[in-house]
């Protein structure tokens, strides 16, 4: 599986302009199909080539960027997000409705992506590589998006493949919850593996 972009990937500026409705509810339904809530306040999004091709095409967009070698960074930023075969790459997200409840429990929630993990039935549980928050956990606030990594090795592969279930959780001390992915939901990741 690749891990990079290249321009022939993407919409032209004019194409995207005109499809990027269709595209959204597209993108959105195949997105919501490949999400999993964690309890009543997190989500996990996993992503894939479409979703983060959209990601992509949506930044440049909004950010006017079409300059070949400011496209070329940003594709080389997304392709990263896209799984390579032995993991599965997600967006996490925690949301609480209420501004009162969201800021009382910043501070609690602070390091909750290091406690997010996945199990493969009869296996140790794999926890997430989050992407770097440094900035935001030393200004005492949580991050609205974060991007994990879940590292498989060859073993657990050859397990979901063989129909083994897989589960997900977090199993922080201010936030717990578990559960076994929907079959459907489990059988689209398998497409992120080799």
């Amino acid at each position: 599986m690749s891990r990079t972009f290249d321009a022939g990937d993407l919409l032209s500026p004019e194409t995207y302009a005109r499809e990027s409705k269709g595209l959204h509810a597209e993108v959105r339904a195949h997105r919501e199909r490949r999400t999993v809530h964690i309890g009543p306040n997190a989500a996990l999004m996993f992503e894939d080539a479409s979703t983060v091709r959209y990601q992509l095409q949506e930044t440049l967009r909004m950010e006017s960027i079409s300059e070949d070698s400011a496209v070329q960074a940003e594709m080389d930023a997304y392709a990263v997000l896209i799984p390579d075969g032995s993991n599965f790459k997600a967006t996490f997200e925690l949301g609480f409705a209420d501004a009162n409840e969201r800021h009382a429990r910043t501070a609690e929630l602070i390091g909750v992506e290091a406690h997010v993990w996945m199990q493969v039935e009869g296996f140790a549980r794999t926890f997430a590589i989050a992407g770097s928050s440094l900035e935001r956990a030393a200004a005492n606030r949580i991050p609205a998006v974060r991007y994990l990594r879940f590292e498989l090795d060859n073993a657990r592969v050859r397990e979901l493949k063989k129909g083994g279930r897989l589960f997900v959780g977090i199993d922080h001390p201010a936030y717990r919850a578990s559960l076994a992915l929907a079959e459907d939901v489990r059988r689209l990741l398998l497409q992120d593996l080799r």
